[in-house]
């Protein structure tokens, strides 16, 4: 599952994700009741009895980052673009240029005539 995939899972309240092997679970993190954690379960809320902090990501750090590779992805196509853009302009001026080469060798020509 990717960044947006858990995002777009989380329950309703959800603050942190732990990172399971099969399974995430989610977690909430409440100031208001001394900082407990509680885990999602089918029919709710539960408190946390233990977590493994190691592999506990927070769902505001992985919104940043979905939103920081999607600005990445957009530069992307932007740089593709600009790079298509620059590889047209130089070949248009490389074919002027051999353009105004031929044209000087006949007008060099008609001049040594």
């Amino acid at each position: 599952m990717n960044n947006k995939q858990i995002l777009d899972n989380a329950p309703e309240g959800a603050t942190h994700v732990l990172f399971q092997s099969l399974d995430n679970i989610y977690i909430k993190f409440d100031v208001h009741t001394q900082g407990r954690l509680y885990c999602k379960h089918k029919e709710g809320w539960r408190l946390a009895t233990h977590v493994f902090y190691a592999r506990l990501r927070s769902l505001s750090d992985l919104r940043r980052i979905v939103e920081i590779e999607a600005q990445l992805e957009m530069a992307k196509e932007k740089n593709y673009t600009l790079t298509k853009t620059y590889n047209n302009l130089f070949d248009s001026y490389q074919y002027l240029e051999d353009e105004m080469i031929e044209i000087k060798g006949q007008q060099a020509q008609e001049q040594g005539e």
